[in-house]
């Protein structure tokens, strides 16, 4: 499975269609790789902000949880993404930004289901007005 996830963020940057709507063009590997973690920035970016509104929101003790629920988090992201890339030369730096992009956009995701859920609902602490 792990060399199938491979080729298939390899096709993902390199097809023509997907960097058509790229705010930067990589014609070459490095070009490719700066292109790949300007993306990777640009979503960790947009996590921060979430998780930064989202700690905002809830009590001293919940931000603690969250706090070390979201360490956690990046660092299963950056060993998943480490170990699916390990072995690969030098499209490695653009496969590992890919893999970051697409974990960190899966986790935006889930920070913005805790900023978005409905009062009273009991696996959410984001809502505004939450005292559980």
């Amino acid at each position: 499975m792990r060399p199938l996830s491979i080729v298939l963020l390899a096709m993902l940057f390199l097809s023509p269609a997907a960097r058509a709507g790229d705010d930067c063009k990589g014609e070459t590997q490095s070009e490719m790789n700066m292109c790949a973690e300007h993306k990777f920035e640009k979503a960790d970016k947009a996590m921060n902000e979430r998780y930064t509104k989202l700690m905002k929101r809830l009590d001293r003790d919940d931000q603690g949880k969250l706090r070390d629920a979201q360490r956690a988090w990046i660092s299963y992201r950056d060993k998943v993404c480490d170990f699916e890339t390990s072995g690969l030369g030098s499209v490695r730096p653009m496969i590992f930004a890919g893999c970051m992009t697409m974990l960190t956009e899966l986790h935006i995701r889930y920070l913005d289901s805790q900023l978005t859920c409905e009062e009273g609902d009991l696996s959410c602490r984001g809502w505004v007005g939450n005292k559980n």
